[in-house]
């Protein structure tokens, strides 16, 4: 068998990344009655059976998952948080941030859309994020939009670590991915006027390089349950 980890999860199908190269898996067929769902960070043992192809015949233990978004075996966090468009939500962050905790997963917020706020909203947001801080978490508040000294910031703390992006629908994760790594060149929504919500663009789960880190993108939502089932 061959040990490596899952980079993708759609459609029943797993890629798996070992040895430099990527197999297209499945699960092996008792998985489902032992209700065993491989995730997207899952460290695996996987057995060849035509080229590329195969079928993943043992999960390694986890040092924690998440199910919104499904993802196992990351170190941090990145909360893209919307200072507005749509509006901030202390409630939103804090269940994110529970569910972090719960994980033994480190948080990073990281406040996007600033640039869009009034001069008195910024003042009154800057003062919210200072009390995150005083957690105490790692928060970014950039001075313009994805200036690059927040970039770098991020950057730094993302090296080397296994790190999933997630938060609100129109939040603005793919466009915070596109500047962190704009070869991606990933797919970015807009906002709807009539919810003040955003479009979905990112369907699937998918672990990417970014630098000498990996980031999860994953997809947004629109509420979110501590403990979702």
């Amino acid at each position: 068998m061959i040990k490596g980890k899952i980079f993708q999860s759609l459609s029943g199908f797993y890629d798996v990344h070992a040895d430099g190269k990527v197999y297209r898996t499945r699960a092996r067929g008792n998985f489902r009655k032992r209700k065993i769902t491989p995730l997207v960070g899952d460290d695996v043992e996987f057995q060849i059976e035509d080229g590329d192809k195969g079928y993943i015949l043992r999960m390694l233990p986890r040092k924690n998952s998440l199910v919104r978004p499904p993802i196992a075996n990351i170190d941090q966090a990145i909360v893209a948080t919307a200072a507005t468009q749509p509006e901030f939500s202390s409630n939103l962050l804090d269940r994110q941030l529970i569910a972090l905790e719960i994980s033994h997963i480190k948080p990073i917020i990281y406040f996007t859309k600033t640039d869009l706020l009034s001069t008195a909203q910024r003042d009154q947001l800057q003062t919210v994020a200072m009390g995150y801080q005083a957690i105490p978490y790692d928060v970014i508040f950039p001075e313009q939009a994805f200036d690059d000294s927040s970039l770098d910031e991020l950057q730094t703390l993302l090296a080397g670590k296994e790190n999933v992006i997630m938060g609100q629908t129109g939040a603005g994760k793919s466009t915070l991915l596109n500047h962190l790594a704009p070869e991606l060149n990933l797919k970015t929504g807009e906002i709807s006027a009539a919810l003040n919500r955003g479009k979905h663009t990112t369907r699937k789960v998918a672990l990417l390089q970014v630098g000498t880190g990996l980031i999860a993108d994953t997809p947004g939502f629109s509420s979110y349950d501590t403990l979702d089932n």
